[in-house]
C-alpha cells in the first residue's frame, strides 16, 4: 500500500511513520498541505491518505479540497484533536472519507486502513 501522510508536527511524524511501516509498502509524508498536493501529484498512484487538519501554509481542509478536484475517489483520513460534532461535519463536507482522533490509537488506525485500502 503507498500512504501520504501530511503531518507538521515533527514528533508526531516520528510516531505515525512507526505506525504506517507495518502496512505501508511506500510512505511518503508532506509537512503541509501545499507539499501534501504536490506529492499527491507526483505521485497518482497513492493508495491513501492521512492528513492533519491544522497546518501552516495550507491547512488539512484546504488541501483536502484540491486534492478532492484532482480524485473523487481516494481515501483520505482526517488526523484531528478536534472533537466537536459541527468540527466532525466540516471535516467530511470538505471531502474527507473518515476522521481519526488525536492521539493516534494504533487498533483504530489499522482498522480505518484495512477498511480504506488493500495492501498491494
Amino acid at each position: 500500500m503507498k500512504i501520504l501522510l501530511a503531518e507538521d508536527d515533527a514528533i508526531s511524524r516520528i510516531l505515525m511513520k512507526k505506525l504506517l511501516q507495518p502496512v505501508s509498502d511506500v510512505l511518503i509524508i508532506a509537512e503541509d498541505g501545499a507539499e501534501a498536493i504536490r506529492l499527491f501529484k507526483e505521485n497518482p498512484d497513492l493508495d491513501l491518505i492521512l492528513i492533519d487538519m491544522r497546518m501552516p501554509k495550507m491547512n488539512g481542509d484546504e488541501a483536502t479540497l484540491e486534492i478532492r478536484k484532482l480524485n473523487a475517489t481516494i481515501p483520505i483520513i482526517a488526523q484531528t484533536a478536534l472533537t466537536s460534532t459541527s468540527e466532525k461535519q466540516r471535516i467530511m463536507d470538505v471531502g474527507c472519507t473518515d476522521i481519526i482522533q488525536k492521539p493516534i490509537i494504533k487498533e483504530i488506525l489499522y482498522e480505518m486502513i484495512s477498511r480504506y485500502g488493500t495492501k498491494k
